[in-house]
């Protein structure tokens, strides 16, 4: 059964397990010192199960890849990342959005400065400058800030 909760949480989406490995632990902690929740997607065949499982929550930021490996045929999915924001638009109309992708090209600035609450970050990147822009996003919601970084 499904229960609602006003306990904000975070989404990390992003297919390249290594990055995911690297990141996860270190998102946990941040999250949670901040008093949010959050979950890790993988695969993009998960995603809109995913989703899906946390429709009564109160998601406030979603950290996603633009470009995602479609697993049947092993190739980059350019749209993967477009669906996805549009999934997560459906559901939390005001969460914000950070899209953490090495593929962010001129195009993709173009349609994605379109959209409302949306930050974009190429890889790589240091791990402050992510905590940084996901510190202001969380004032902007008005969830209390920590003050320094969390070790790697």
């Amino acid at each position: 059964m499904e229960t609602t909760t006003n306990r904000q949480m975070a989404l990390f989406i992003d297919d390249d397990s290594v990055l995911v490995s690297i990141l996860m632990d270190q998102l946990r902690l941040f999250f949670a010192e901040r008093g949010l929740d959050f979950a890790v997607c993988t695969a993009t065949e998960e995603i809109p199960g995913t989703i899906a499982a946390f429709s009564g929550k109160n998601v406030a930021i979603a950290i996603i890849d633009l470009w995602m490996i479609d697993k049947k045929t092993n190739k980059p999915n350019t749209q993967a990342g477009y669906e996805v924001i549009n999934q997560l638009r459906k559901r939390w109309p005001n969460c914000y959005i950070v899209v953490l992708s090495g593929h962010i090209d001129d195009a993709a600035k173009r349609t994605l400065t379109g959209y409302k609450n949306l930050a974009m970050l190429e890889k790589p990147l240091p791990t402050f400058v992510l905590e940084e822009l996901i510190n202001n996003l969380l004032g902007d919601l008005g969830i209390c800030r920590t003050s320094g970084s969390v070790p790697a």
